[in-house]
């Protein structure tokens, strides 16, 4: 099967080596990228199927994510965090699948399910035309099409997957929507507000500068965050951004 999975990972290694171990029961290509943890992942966990990457500092995981492509020669991609799993009907899927057909795409949707922890409550949400699935491991890409998009925004450390996938679809990538889920996603611990707040900022800023034909959409949006967020100086940065965007 010529698909590499990459998970980014950072002082989660319990997490990260228990998802490899998961991938490498379906016979995929698993590479485990430390993004610059505290102490390093061990090698001792590395066999046949398993690669250890590790970058020396943290650089966010859209940076992790293009160090393992680079690494691999693998056809497709998949980018997985660290504590999602893969569904097996996803190799049965790839293997049915006649060869000429896969190298037609350079995209496929598929959908996540949504488990919440402690809870039997199980949502799926299936990926469409009018709404493409963008989680990380609700879909894959070919690795040549992800490099001549230049792979991740590697300013990016939040949203990032929704920007590879509007720039793919801006490239004219060649799409399928597979209708099944892929992923099992499950609602972890919150991350603090604070933190979420400002990459919510720092995205919406990044975008507001780089990506004009989303401006309007971006300006509205943060600003239903920074209404959430109860953060009005973050509205004026954006409104601040918008302006002096408009004005270059």
């Amino acid at each position: 099967m010529n698909l590499a999975v990459i998970i980014a990972s950072c002082n989660r290694e319990e997490r990260a080596f228990s998802t490899a171990r998961s991938l490498l029961q379906m016979g995929i290509e698993v590479i485990v990228v430390d993004d610059g943890s505290t102490m390093p992942y061990p090698g001792s966990e590395i066999q046949i199927g398993l690669r250890l990457l590790r970058l020396p500092v943290n650089s966010g995981p859209s940076a992790a994510r293009n160090h393992g492509a680079r690494s691999t020669q693998a056809e497709w991609l998949i980018f997985l965090d660290d504590d999602d799993k893969l569904d097996p009907s996803l190799t049965e899927w790839m293997r049915k699948q006649d060869e000429r057909r896969l190298k037609e795409l350079d995209l496929v949707h598929f959908g996540h399910r949504t488990e919440e922890p402690n809870s039997s409550s199980i949502s799926v949400t299936l990926s469409s035309h009018e709404k493409p699935s963008v989680l990380a491991g609700s879909w894959m890409m070919r690795r040549e099409f992800f490099m001549r998009i230049g792979g991740y925004e590697e300013r990016l450390r939040y949203s990032e997957n929704s920007d590879l996938v509007e720039r793919a679809a801006l490239a004219g990538a060649r799409t399928l929507h597979a209708g099944f889920p892929s992923l099992s996603y499950t609602i972890g611990r919150p991350r603090r507000r604070e933190e979420m707040a400002a990459r919510r900022a720092e995205a919406c800023i990044f975008y507001l500068n780089n990506r004009p034909c989303n401006r309007r959409q971006t300006l509205k949006i943060g600003l239903m965050n920074s209404w959430w967020d109860r953060n009005p100086l973050l509205g004026l940065r954006l409104v601040a951004a918008f302006l002096m965007a408009h004005m270059k």
